[in-house]
């Protein structure tokens, strides 16, 4: 996809496209328990559950993605009794209930929007770490703004940035990506990248640390894939780590959490469909 393009296909889209084909590649047992676990974290409102028995609008972000990438029946409108809870909850909530509206159209692009968007990410008490806003904040932007042509102020920043030492994979894989996006030139980014790779393994979290993730795998293989990186090298060994944390039709984290939840099985998938043939290319 060129800048020139006026039109985009928003990066959670193609979030879900991956995460179909990562689940078109398993075998029918496991398709089956993946969509079992996932209706089973479903809400009777048509929310989902998060990591115990409330409805909670983050996971729902992940639910509806899951959802909407095996042929589930898309989720309802979010309830009053929902938005409610939200302002007592976290900023996270917030935006993730910001996002849902956003994709169903129930949010105008209007100077009020922007200013909430901006709002919920950067001011007040943020109790959640800036990198699970700012991901959600680039997401919502990417899904209101139709033209490539506003990515183009973007593209000027960019050409001047680079990660700070210590930056996790994830920052670096979404600086990868950005750059690809603007069409600036990626070469050097995806060497950064691959330093989080650990052989036969997969990508860490931080380089210094000894075992990777899930989530920062899938981050790197979408950033990757995205930037037309040869992945043959890294397939193996990321293949080896999404099976090894495939437990009863949802993916774990990785480093050592045990809970199952919709938010990693989306990465599994992710992460599975980035290593699949995609015909569409």
């Amino acid at each position: 996809m060129k800048l020139h393009k006026h039109l985009k296909i928003p990066l959670y889209q193609r979030f879900i496209h991956y995460a179909r084909l990562g689940y078109n590649a398993l075998d029918s047992r496991s398709q089956s328990e993946i969509r079992k676990f996932i209706l089973s974290k479903k809400c009777a409102d048509g929310s989902f559950f998060g990591r115990d028995t409330r409805p909670d609008p983050y996971y729902t972000l992940f639910g509806s993605w899951l959802s909407e990438a095996l042929g589930i029946p898309p989720i309802s409108n979010i309830p009053g009794s929902m938005n409610q809870q939200l302002r007592k909850r976290s900023k996270i909530d917030e935006l993730a209930s910001f996002f849902l509206s956003v994709t169903k159209q129930e949010k105008d692009q209007s100077k009020q929007s922007w200013l909430k968007l901006i709002r919920l990410t950067f001011w007040g008490n943020q109790e959640t770490s800036l990198f699970y806003r700012f991901f959600l904040f680039i997401l919502i932007c990417d899904a209101m703004v139709k033209s490539r042509f506003l990515y183009l102020p973007l593209r000027v920043v960019l050409s001047f940035y680079s990660p700070s030492a210590g930056a996790p994979c994830s920052i670096h894989a979404a600086t990868l990506l950005a750059k690809h996006e603007v069409s600036l030139k990626t070469e050097r980014q995806k060497e950064l990248l691959f330093l989080f790779y650990k052989k036969d393994q997969g990508f860490k979290a931080f380089e210094h640390l000894s075992d990777p993730d899930l989530l920062s795998t899938a981050a790197a293989l979408f950033a990757l894939k995205t930037a037309k990186a040869d992945l043959r090298i890294v397939a193996p060994a990321c293949l080896n780590l999404i099976q090894n944390n495939y437990a009863s039709g949802a993916f774990l984290a990785g480093n050592g959490d045990q809970v199952q939840d919709l938010e990693y099985t989306f990465y599994g998938l992710l992460a599975l469909g980035t290593l699949t043939e995609d015909d569409h290319e």
